[in-house]
């Protein structure tokens, strides 16, 4: 009897124990799976914040890259705009040039006036009276003009311009004799018609030429008269 007492209590002890065993390694195994996860969950935690640095860091680097190139793209754009604007400043500047030097070309001019002031003051002098009027009471058929000439221009080209540009009659031949074009009547005015002295005639700055005015080239401000006389030994 003794005996299996001592057996069965022993089988206890044992089942007690192993009981005891399988408790301790269950709890070791827990323990160990806990300090598993949190280690892995470490890592992982770790593992995300680089990921997010490294992100950060990416999205910085990208940031600035950005920025670079706007501001490269900007100092380009200031640089093409500064070159355009110098370019246009220049182009001004070569206009502005070119316009004061053709306004240069364009300043040779003459002057030319067309009157019969000595015939208005001596309207007893018309042998016909229809003629009376083509004369303007001030003896002024065409007032102080400027003709910008081209070069070989003569008095009789300014005279012949104007006539036509302000609808003036002119007619006028062209004398072989003199090789010259001989100015018969202007306004409807011709020789004789105030007397055997009466007719056309011109000035050049004043001075009555030897020649046709067709012989006579412009220089720059000449000034010429074209003046109907009623005595021609006189003028």
């Amino acid at each position: 009897m003794e005996d299996d007492l001592l057996k069965k209590t022993k089988k206890k002890r044992v089942r007690l124990i192993a009981v005891i065993v399988v408790i301790a390694l269950f709890c070791v195994s827990a323990v160990w799976g806990l300090s598993v996860k949190k280690a892995n969950d470490a890592k992982a935690a770790k593992a995300k914040t680089s990921t997010e640095q490294s992100k950060t860091t990416k999205s910085d680097s990208k940031a600035t890259t950005k920025k670079s190139t706007k501001k490269s793209t900007t100092k380009s754009t200031t640089k093409k705009s500064s070159s355009s604007s110098s370019s246009t400043t220049a182009k001004k500047s070569t206009s502005s040039s070119s316009s004061s030097s053709s306004t240069k070309k364009a300043s040779k001019y003459v002057t030319i006036q067309i009157v019969c002031t000595e015939l208005s003051n001596n309207m007893d002098k018309l042998k016909d009276e229809a003629l009376k009027k083509y004369i303007p009471s001030n003896g002024v058929i065409l007032s102080t003009t400027k003709y910008k000439y081209n070069k070989g221009d003569t008095v009789y080209d300014c005279l012949s311009y104007e006539c036509k540009k302000h609808g003036i009659q002119l007619e006028s031949k062209y004398e072989s004799t003199y090789g010259a074009q001989y100015v018969k009547g202007i306004n409807y005015l011709y020789e004789f018609d105030a007397g055997k002295q009466s007719g056309w005639l011109y000035k050049v700055n004043g001075v009555k030429p030897d020649y046709g005015s067709s012989k006579i080239k412009l220089k720059n401000h000449d000034k010429i008269v074209w003046l109907y006389t009623v005595n021609y030994t006189k003028d």
